[in-house]
């Protein structure tokens, strides 16, 4: 199913008066090329791209029983909102 506010929303927000805006890719499949589209993501938004999360089949199973960072300290979710936590703490 296509999001029928696709753009409209990003866009809408990135013209208000937000000091910093950033995009997130949440779940992206692991056949996923990332890079290839954050860097089309950034293209086209003019806006950057904090993080392409990957699907975690082990964060759904946790079901919110724990914290996913303290049980998987190395996976690359964690990895991930490792990363966009110091990219918005800049």
């Amino acid at each position: 199913m296509r999001c029928p506010f696709r753009g409209q929303l990003i866009l809408k927000f990135s013209n208000a008066q937000i000091p910093r805006c950033f995009l997130v890719v949440n779940p992206a499949p692991k056949t996923l090329d990332s890079d290839k589209l954050k860097a089309k993501l950034e293209d086209t938004y003019g806006l950057t791209v904090a993080g392409v999360l990957p699907l975690s089949t082990r964060m759904v199973a946790l079901a919110s029983s724990d914290l996913f960072v303290t049980q998987y300290p190395d996976h690359p979710l964690t990895h991930g909102l490792e990363a966009m936590a110091r990219l918005v703490m800049l």
